[in-house]
């Protein structure tokens, strides 16, 4: 078994694992967003509705066969048959969700008004057992704290799928330019983890093995079902009721206003979890990390939400002109959604390490039943601003019931992680209505860099006032 560090270094190897794995992310959607932006140019929201629905169908599918195996094994700790029959699950699950998937894509496009649909829904679903068995290895080597070699794969796979998923995009093949490179990050993702550790890549399936994961992975299933199913039941009821046009603009702000909490909040988790299962002897220390957790997160994600929230409508007009118009409104909302739904991710993933994998599947699954109860009757009243408010309300309360267990649960203070919060939303506001100040005086791109540069400077002066012992700590990190 692999020594447990001191908390010093301990708490190096998390900061570096940090810079690692959210660079990692980083180039993960700068690759999306090129190959996003690119096409957003060309294709209709109706296109972008049928891209949206075949990443639709296969995260639901992924939520139905990915038992949180690689969260699993960190907090379960090394041991080499339920290693490899974690391996071995993650491929068995996935390539049985991707045939489901092949057989069911059409009758699950045609119900969802969108049959262009089907030979997308069917490609992506090679994503499931890649994507899997990627997230077991990369597991695996994060358990050792082997943060840089987990972030060189992903950054391999962004840039190998960004060049391809551009290549296709000049030649017009429309929507097939996302869903490929999506698939394309997954394989080679999972070829250089596979090449960094072969040893991990021995699959077995052993009974008592597989019982001892499915212990705590059953509930991570069922969280990743209901919070897979909330994030996008908005998408379904959007389309079925509004239509694919109304989809894909919807779509294209929610994948904004996302982005931020999948580059820094799963980033800062995947660091996390594995941190906190080591000092799961020592459970008094895992209070106050789980405090810096919810900072870090809550503060970088509010640099980019609070500048979507506030300027990003007039930003995407200095972009696309009045194309995208229609989620002038309803992007706010999304934003807030973003950051409400990074800092969830920080609290379910220390309730995790706690032993309280319940607690995170009964969050997710009163979230879903709330924005079911509220979409239907939203999306009708005003289609995306609907839904944008539906699923706002529900994150609401089920990040607001997840700090108060995640801190029951480890002693964190409540309010100093309530100032965080509200810190780190003050500077993100702050940020916004300064860059939205540039805007309204200097225009085109020019405009828009300034705005930019000016929002990240208020942010970092925000930042510099209110937090003097995160900025000193991190200049020490940075030094070492």
């Amino acid at each position: 078994m692999t020594d447990i560090p001191g908390e010093g270094d301990l708490g190096r190897a998390a900061a570096r694992g940090g810079v690692w794995s959210v660079a990692g992310e980083v180039s993960s959607r700068v690759s999306q967003i090129v190959v996003f932006f690119a096409l957003a140019g060309v294709l209709s929201p109706a296109e972008f509705g049928l891209a949206a629905i075949a990443f639709f169908c296969v995260q639901i599918v992924n939520s139905l066969t990915y038992a949180g195996l690689g969260q699993a094994v960190q907090v379960l700790g090394p041991d080499e048959q339920r290693d490899r029959t974690a391996v071995g699950m993650g491929l068995v699950f996935g390539f049985a969700g991707a045939g489901v998937l092949a057989l069911l894509a059409g009758p699950l496009c045609h119900a969802l008004g969108a049959p262009g649909a089907v030979p997308l829904v069917r490609f992506v679903g090679l994503a499931v057992p890649l994507g899997q068995s990627a997230e077991v290895l990369a597991a695996l080597l994060a358990r050792d704290l082997r943060f840089r070699t987990t972030a060189t794969a992903v950054i391999a796979g962004a840039v190998g799928s960004a060049a391809a998923g551009l290549t296709l995009a000049a030649t017009g093949v429309g929507p097939m330019a996302l869903v490929v490179q999506t698939v394309l990050q997954h394989a080679i993702r999972l070829l250089w983890l596979i090449a960094a550790r072969p040893s991990g890549f021995r699959p077995l399936l052993v009974v008592a093995k597989v019982r001892e994961i499915l212990r705590i992975g059953r509930e991570l299933l069922l969280s990743s079902l209901f919070e897979t199913s909330a994030a996008n039941i908005d998408n379904v009821l959007v389309s079925a009721l509004s239509g694919a046009a109304a989809l894909g603009a919807y779509g294209f702000g929610y994948n904004l206003a996302a982005l931020p909490m999948y580059v820094v909040g799963i980033a800062v988790s995947r660091v996390a979890l594995p941190v906190y299962a080591r000092m799961s002897a020592r459970p008094w220390s895992i209070g106050p990390a789980f405090q810096q957790a919810i900072e870090i997160t809550t503060w970088l994600t509010a640099l980019p939400l609070g500048y979507f929230a506030i300027a990003g409508p007039a930003a995407l007009h200095v972009l696309f002109g009045n194309k995208w118009s229609a989620i002038d409104e309803a992007l706010r909302l999304l934003a807030l959604h973003g950051w409400l739904r990074a800092t969830e991710t920080a609290s379910t993933t220390v309730l995790v390490a706690v032993g309280q994998a319940a607690t995170t599947r009964r969050v997710q699954q009163w979230q879903l039943l709330l924005a079911a109860a509220l979409l239907v009757p939203l999306v009708s009243w005003d289609g995306p601003f609907g839904a944008a408010l539906a699923i706002v309300v529900a994150v609401t309360v089920g990040t607001t019931y997840s700090l108060t267990q995640s801190t029951r649960w480890t002693g964190a203070s409540r309010p100093a992680i309530l100032a965080r919060l509200l810190e780190g939303a003050a500077a993100g506001v702050a940020g916004g209505e300064t860059g939205l100040l540039v805007l309204r005086h200097v225009t085109g791109l020019g405009g828009l860099a300034l705005s930019l540069t000016t929002a990240a400077l208020t942010w970092l002066a925000c930042l510099a006032v209110l937090r003097q012992p995160t900025v000193r700590l991190a200049i020490r990190v940075l030094r070492t």
